[in-house]
């Protein structure tokens, strides 16, 4: 038992490695955030106005 632990534990951080951006983890790293965050950093660097919002098909009027 005392090999076992360490072990499952190695196996569940190679999980938790192999998959880094899976929104099913609880760990796992806000891809779509950071992806945003350095886009939105960009343009205020190159003062680019950000594009307007784009709404999808099943939000307009009903």
């Amino acid at each position: 038992m005392r090999v076992a632990y360490p072990l499952m534990s190695l196996d569940m951080v190679g999980v938790e490695l192999g998959k880094p951006f899976s929104e099913w983890n609880l760990s796992h790293l806000p891809l779509n955030d950071i992806s945003a965050t350095i886009e939105r950093n960009a343009r205020n660097i190159a003062k680019v106005p950000s594009p307007a919002p784009q709404l999808s098909e099943s939000s307009g009027p009903a």
